[in-house]
């Protein structure tokens, strides 16, 4: 759903309708939402029970660290792709090339982790 809130996100020009861009934005909230619940349980399901305490506000920690350095990275390269872009080109023209590039970047990152999901191997229960 993420990644498809962000093909369409990549479709954006400058006669795009807000209704659009609202359909695509709850769209990526719901799948950011569905993924980072589902994220949550298994790091709690796959701790160990005396370790709860410590693995659930490290996990939070650990959450809104990577989504600020994620923040970060997509600002610098939008601010990148735009200011490239507008040396040839109009601002309008760099901007919407240049959310064109980030919203595409971000579904290959997605396509990556999807893939990699496959590579993932479930845990080996111990019978003693």
């Amino acid at each position: 759903m993420t990644g498809f809130s962000l093909v369409l996100l990549a479709q954006i020009t400058k006669t795009t309708s807000i209704a659009y861009l609202l359909i695509c934005i709850i769209l990526l909230g719901l799948g950011q939402g569905l993924v980072n619940m589902q994220v949550n349980n298994h790091a709690l399901q796959a701790a160990p029970l005396n370790l709860i305490t410590r693995v659930t506000p490290m996990t939070n920690e650990l959450l809104q660290v990577i989504n600020s350095f994620s923040i970060a990275f997509i600002t610098a390269f939008l601010s990148n792709q735009i200011r490239s872009i507008a040396k040839n080109n109009s601002l309008t023209i760099a901007g919407n090339v240049a959310f064109h590039n980030t919203f595409i970047l971000l579904t290959l990152f997605i396509c990556i982790g999807f893939i990699l999901t496959f590579f993932l191997k479930a845990k080996v229960m111990n019978s003693n």
